[in-house]
């Protein structure tokens, strides 16, 4: 007479068949029907780590990890000595990484409409889109789901602009662009005296008003009375 034993391993516990690149790390617990205790296993395979100990985990974003089907690889031995070794086959979605720009940067004293390009790669992989512009005080026109949108700014100023994609298998990915509206300089320019002196130079006084601007160039146009430009002098603010 002999006694057999089996070992009633069901899989990996609670582990999706389809997860997102970008997803948290997975725990790795192997299910069984019947607990035991004592048994021992390990886990093998791409984004795998850990240890019986601390735990172990499979994850999404580790670079060995493909976009598409891989396998985990799993070890039991039974506290009877029983060996068991199975394969779960995961598939990991591509999340697509956003990316887009303004493309206007200066906005007029009334305000202006900034048009964006959205430049990510791989929309086809986008089921829907969400925007928004970092414009609360414009209410519902604070957001937006088309793919190239434009959004009235009635100032410039600091924005947080946030794009989010969810993909047809339901990946959440988001691209948030801190960046600066800024003014058009207000410019103005005196003169030292109105007397002319022959062999002497007369000092141009320049004003420059601006909130958010970073001047770089101050260019001055010299013309005659017949409208003839004589000289172009630029020069570096400071």
């Amino acid at each position: 007479e002999f006694l057999v034993y089996e070992v009633d391993l069901i899989g990996i516990y609670d582990l999706p068949d389809t997860v997102c690149k970008n997803d948290l790390p997975y725990p790795l617990v192997p299910e069984v029907g019947t607990e035991d205790p004592f048994a021992t296993y390990s886990f093998s395979g791409p984004g795998v780590s850990g240890n019986r100990t601390d735990g172990f985990y499979f994850d999404p974003e580790a670079p060995e990890v493909v976009t598409g089907q891989n396998k985990i690889s799993l070890d039991y031995t039974s506290s009877n000595g029983c060996k068991v070794n199975m394969a779960a086959s995961i598939y990991v979605a591509l999340v697509p990484q956003l990316s887009f720009k303004p493309d206007l940067i200066c906005l007029s004293s009334e305000g202006s409409v900034v048009p964006f390009t959205n430049l990510t790669l791989q929309k086809e992989n986008i089921a829907s889109w969400s925007w928004e512009f970092g414009d609360p005080a414009s209410g519902t026109q604070n957001l937006s789901e088309l793919v190239n949108p434009e959004h009235f700014y009635d100032e410039s100023g600091p924005r947080t602009i946030v794009l989010e994609a969810v993909t047809h298998e339901g990946c959440l990915a988001r691209h948030t662009l801190d960046t600066l509206l800024a003014d058009f300089p207000q410019v103005n320019f005196t003169w030292e005296t109105d007397c002319y002196s022959e062999d002497q130079a007369i000092q141009l006084l320049a004003t420059v008003e601006t909130e958010f601007s970073d001047l770089d160039t101050l260019l001055w146009s010299i013309g005659s009375l017949g409208g003839e430009k004589t000289d172009v002098i630029g020069k570096s603010p400071g």
